[in-house]
């Protein structure tokens, strides 16, 4: 059995990856949170895969051989991941980012909502064990959890095309699909409010506030994914983050619910300031 990963923002992208590649199990990605839109596949000994679309709709693709991590250098605390869904093997203005490589590289010429021939790497994805985020698939980007992209989900509006609409419901729907829940609404707010600081532009307040709202949002996109496939007949079950066993992707090396918890954690303020806005935003 191969599975779609449908999520909202901080609902376990990362973790889920891992997961498959230790079971010796393929990967896909498809990312449009901040255009230009690409796909990122993996195989469990870190071949990486990139295509992306080019300005004359032509689709490009890119490959590297990476090294596998160290043990649970992956789970390493504030490391930002080992080389997470954003990682490319070039270095761009002092990163490695592939979304600084494609956005900073005006001579690559790169379209930021595919039109063209972005469509003819999915069958590479089809064949992955797993896809996560496969609602690019279907025409749709914007960042994942965001009332925006929320919106275009109601409205059936998608701002990719030459998507092949009927050949991706049909190949979605030879797989199992699952849409990620997050119950521990608490957990889910000190993820969101430790992956973030305040700016200079905003007192704090408004930080808080702006923060509530994107937890809000992304709690909201759950339901909007389910009326979305719903809707297309897409057919799916719940994958409850804080409850349901992992082994229900088929896989037997399953490591900690939580061994995630930390590694994205970008904050500078006290610990104390954190846990005083999740209990405002608990208690509100």
């Amino acid at each position: 059995m191969k599975y779609n990963y449908f999520s909202s923002g901080k609902s376990g992208k990362y973790q889920i990856r891992n997961i498959f590649l230790d079971n010796n199990k393929t990967h896909a990605v498809f990312c449009g949170g901040v255009p230009p839109v690409y796909a990122a596949m993996m195989t469990p000994d870190y071949k990486w895969d990139w295509y992306w679309e080019n300005l004359d709709g032509e689709l490009v693709h890119d490959t590297y051989q990476d090294r596998r991590p160290q043990k649970n250098e992956e789970w390493n605390p504030r490391s930002q991941g080992y080389h997470k869904e954003t990682w490319f093997y070039r270095k761009t203005e002092g990163e490695y980012s592939i979304k600084k490589y494609l956005k900073r590289r005006p001579e690559l010429r790169v379209q930021k909502h595919a039109t063209g021939g972005f469509y003819k790497c999915f069958e590479h994805a089809f064949r992955q064990d797993i896809i996560v985020c496969p609602l690019v698939m279907m025409g749709y980007v914007g960042s994942l959890g965001s009332g925006k992209l929320a919106k275009r989900l109601q409205d059936k509006k998608p701002n990719m095309s030459n998507i092949p609409l009927d050949y991706v419901i049909d190949n979605l729907n030879r797989r199992k699909s699952f849409i990620a829940h997050k119950e521990d609404i608490r957990k889910m707010a000190y993820d969101f409010f430790t992956d973030a600081n305040v700016p200079e532009s905003m007192n704090e307040k408004q930080f808080f506030d702006a923060v509530s709202k994107k937890i809000d949002e992304n709690i909201q996109f759950e339901t909007h994914m389910a009326n979305f496939l719903d809707y297309y007949n897409i057919s799916y079950e719940w994958f409850n983050l804080d409850k349901d066993n992992y082994k229900i992707f088929g896989v037997s090396d399953v490591p900690d619910r939580y061994v995630s918890t930390g590694v994205f954690d970008d904050y500078t303020t006290s610990k104390d300031k954190i846990d005083q806005w999740v209990n405002d935003y608990m208690n509100r």
